[in-house]
């Protein structure tokens, strides 16, 4: 995975869903860019099913997900509306046909942090 700014791509894909911000498991991308973004390139062309997002659970969670859009290629799988009760979120893309494609990404305006990013093959 590769991040726009400001930290390691590979935290969104690590296999680490800690939600704890501060034990180094989550990408993180600041304001600095008018829109911020997580790419997951797949490696190959796969149908997509669904799209799993663990996010950070501090008290910055909501301000660096709420409203992120999460794309295969270009088909919009959903947008995230942040929910104190969960602990992660997952997007159906296209119902039970999928997607095809060969990159996820997540993308928002403002401060964008995500702990790990789950593809899930139709």
């Amino acid at each position: 995975a590769v991040v726009s700014t400001q930290s390691t791509g590979s935290l969104a894909t690590d296999g680490d869903a800690n939600a704890d911000f501060f034990q180094g498991s989550c990408t993180f991308a600041g304001p600095v860019q008018n829109d911020n973004w997580v790419m997951v390139d797949l490696g190959s062309t796969i149908t997509v099913g669904s799209v799993t997002i663990y996010p950070r659970l501090d008290a910055f969670g909501y301000e660096c997900l709420d409203g992120a859009v999460v794309r295969v290629d270009e088909h919009v799988c959903g947008t995230v509306v942040w929910d104190d009760a969960k602990l992660y979120y997952t997007f159906t893309c296209a119902g039970d046909v999928g997607v095809v494609g060969s990159q996820v990404s997540i993308s928002k305006p403002g401060w964008l942090s995500v702990c790990e990013i789950v593809v899930h093959q139709a």
